[in-house]
């Protein structure tokens, strides 16, 4: 999978697309047409037993058909991924997601959309991948000649520690280091709520108001966080507000493990990279729900109630080697 990031018109465009360049998502889509790869909410209009599919009413006031052996209730709403757009007098056709697959890649593109000045990729070719996510899901991370950040998560809020212990650089030269990744950081993972970060050394009322102005000035174009100012124990308090799950909520389960939509992400990568016919894919039966309907295409699909949740078996051919 790969991330294309452009600006166009003043807004960010974020499109996903499939080793073959076929567009998985494209996010902040301004034009008031259905887009190839776009995924849009809508409500089932209607049935067609010929075409066995359902027509959508989308929430762009625009019609569209998907092809499917699910049963769904008139009225229901429903996310659909468009597939060909409308054209010659026909309507639009797609996927319906099932409102699952809403959760699997969007909010990565949604944080990532808001990054101005904050690029991520983690590559020289912009693939984002499952070992990628699982990069930005680290809790430590370096910033200057041995210096670190640590972000710990409670109940109450998020904190940023900022560790000075292994470098010999100035605490004012860490101090701006860190400003700049926990910066990253907080867009990065979607963290909202209460975060506060403890700087190295005694930081002085002179020294805090310099802090303060960096933080500003890197999320200046973040209108959803508000710098509270420092605490009377020298602590950086920021607000920031709940607009989407965090990247270690999507990911991640309570106790910190891998959860299923980045265990699905990494079996996608997989199943997309065979060579050959059909593979067998065997998962926890917990899991088998929760694949989207295009994992059929290329799976026969079975379940093992001995697995742990985030334990998989994929047998076929796997490049050039058999797995």
């Amino acid at each position: 999978m790969k991330l294309y990031h452009k600006s166009i018109c003043g807004q960010d465009i974020v499109v996903f697309v499939d080793i073959d360049n076929t567009p998985l998502r494209i996010m902040a889509q301004s034009q008031n047409i259905l887009n190839v790869g776009e995924v849009v909410q809508g409500k089932i209009t209607h049935k067609n037993n010929t075409l066995k599919g359902y027509f959508i009413e989308t929430d762009k006031k625009l019609p569209v058909f998907a092809q499917t052996t699910h049963q769904y209730n008139i009225g229901e709403s429903v996310s659909v991924k468009i597939k060909k757009g409308a054209r010659l007098g026909k309507d639009a056709t797609g996927i319906i997601l099932k409102n699952r697959e809403e959760n699997y890649y969007p909010d990565l593109g949604l944080i990532i959309s808001r990054q101005i000045g904050y690029p991520v990729s983690a590559d020289k070719n912009n693939i984002i991948t499952a070992a990628f996510i699982e990069e930005a899901l680290e809790t430590v991370h370096p910033i200057a000649q041995g210096a670190k950040i640590r972000l710990e998560r409670t109940h109450a809020c998020w904190t940023f520690d900022v560790d000075s212990a292994q470098s010999t650089l100035p605490l004012e030269r860490i101090n701006q280091e860190a400003v700049d990744e926990i910066a990253r950081q907080i867009l990065l993972k979607n963290i909202s709520g209460v975060i506060l970060i403890d700087f190295a050394g005694p930081k002085t009322e002179k020294e805090q108001e310099k802090l303060m102005l960096l933080m500003l000035q890197r999320l200046f174009s973040d209108k959803s966080t508000e710098i509270t100012g420092f605490t009377p124990a020298r602590l950086m308090e920021l607000k920031r507000t709940h607009t989407a799950p965090s990247l270690p909520d999507i990911y991640l389960t309570s106790d910190g493990k891998k959860g299923v939509p980045l265990l699905i992400l990494e079996i996608w990568e997989r199943i997309t990279h065979f060579v050959g016919g059909l593979q067998t894919l065997t998962v926890h039966p917990v899991v088998k729900p929760q694949l989207p309907e295009d994992f059929y295409t290329y799976c026969v699909i079975k379940t093992n109630p001995n697995f742990s949740i985030d334990e998989y078996t994929l047998t076929g051919v796997y490049g050039n080697n058999a797995n």
